[in-house]
């Protein structure tokens, strides 16, 4: 097995794609669903290896559309995320969301599009759309 993920393999076949790598901060697509989500956290992990608790299940069997090895994000939704924390730094919010139990999901990096590389980038963006 290559050391690079299906990402950066679907990158390298299609040079003219717009992929924008995942990055924590970044602000990103559920690309089943259409949310937004704030990226916190890159576990460094496989989806076959992150287990959800309230589920009991892996990533990779929730999520049975996307490869067993992609790795896994945590997000919370922007819309989820008080306006009084809306343009804090990621670690702050992150704090926050751990502090306050906000509701985060784990995402295996295929169901993902970044739209932002940033979170201080959308910042007027997310005014805009209302979230």
């Amino acid at each position: 097995m290559s050391d690079l993920n299906n990402i950066e393999w679907k990158r390298l076949l299609d040079p003219l794609s717009t992929y924008i790598p995942l990055n924590v901060g970044a602000v990103a697509k559920d690309v089943e669903e259409g949310g937004r989500v704030l990226v916190i956290e890159d576990t460094g992990e496989q989806a076959n290896e992150v287990k959800i608790e309230a589920l009991g299940m892996t990533v990779a069997e929730a999520n049975p559309a996307y490869p067993d090895d992609d790795r896994v994000y945590t997000c919370v939704f922007l819309s989820a995320i008080p306006d009084e924390s809306a343009h804090r730094d990621v670690r702050a919010v992150a704090h926050d969301l751990r502090r306050n139990n906000w509701k985060s999901y784990s995402f295996p990096e295929s169901r993902l599009e970044t739209v932002a590389p940033d979170r201080a980038v959308v910042a007027s963006f997310d005014m805009e759309a209302g979230e």
